[in-house]
């Protein structure tokens, strides 16, 4: 089979608009596993750039490829990065033996495992364990490093659902946190060492009975910023049981990352 392009593209993306193999996931599968040649030389570097004039030469292995599906749902993906949703109850990284039963963990066993180790993730930011939403992993050190510097300029938005109601239906909140060295517990407080100034914002969304639903926007990510803040306005997120939230029925927290623009 022999493609060809009238714009630059890269070998992934020629095979992606020449082929439609229906994913992303799949296209990386048939650039790596199939006899590709251009303009007469081996390659199958999905980056390498095929220009007009060029002549790719593909021919698919008849090998059927394994197909493995990803550990948690991939939202996004391309060469530069990947977006996935990690659920409740896993720790978006861990130490030692405990980071390969992270979510970072099993992604980074899972790339490693598709792409043949030819691909890698890095951490970008983290979700609290007992927090569900998105994930930005980057897939090369310098894309790590441009989003560690930009971080502040993406806007992270979450959705809480909260027992009663804020005094105001939306507002800011500013206070200095400070984790407890041996239960490692926040807690908000004055300014002193160690303490971090945190900055959220609410709105309420809607509200039903004892329970208001709000859209957070935080500033600052400190740890367990959120849960904190809200619990200190007196309205703790509901399952939140170690910051104050109703602990008669058992309930995973109700606190969801939904956007990063």
């Amino acid at each position: 089979m022999k493609l060809t392009t009238d714009r630059p593209l890269t070998l992934f993306d020629l095979v992606m608009e020449k082929l439609k193999p229906g994913s992303k996931n799949r296209g990386k599968q048939i650039v790596q596993y199939s006899l590709i040649e251009l303009n007469g030389t081996a390659t199958n570097d999905p980056r390498t750039l095929v220009n007009p004039g060029d002549v790719v030469t593909l021919e698919r292995n008849q090998t059927p490829v394994r197909k493995i599906k990803p550990p948690f749902p991939i939202l996004f993906e391309d060469e530069h990065l990947l977006v996935a949703e990690k659920p409740p109850g896993i720790l978006t990284h861990g130490v030692g033996e405990s980071n390969w039963k992270s979510f970072f963990g099993m992604l980074a066993a899972y790339i490693n495992e598709m792409t043949k180790e030819r691909e890698h993730l890095f951490i970008v930011h983290r979700l609290d364990k007992e927090v569900t939403g998105l994930l930005i992993f980057a897939k090369s050190l310098e894309i790590q490093e441009y989003f560690k510097t930009h971080w502040k300029t993406v806007e992270k938005l979450y959705c809480a659902l909260v027992e009663h109601a804020p005094p105001q239906p939306e507002g800011t909140l500013e206070s200095w946190l400070h984790e407890h060295p041996k239960s490692l517990k926040v807690s908000s407080g004055p300014q002193r060492p160690f303490a971090k100034f945190a900055v959220t914002h609410y709105r309420t969304l809607s509200q039903e009975g004892e329970y208001t639903l709000l859209e957070i926007k935080l500033d600052t990510g400190r740890k367990n910023q959120i849960r904190v803040q809200l619990s200190d306005m007196g309205c703790p997120i509901v399952g939140d049981f170690r910051y104050g939230a109703d602990d008669t029925v058992k309930r995973q927290i109700r606190l969801c990352a939904y956007s990063l623009t």
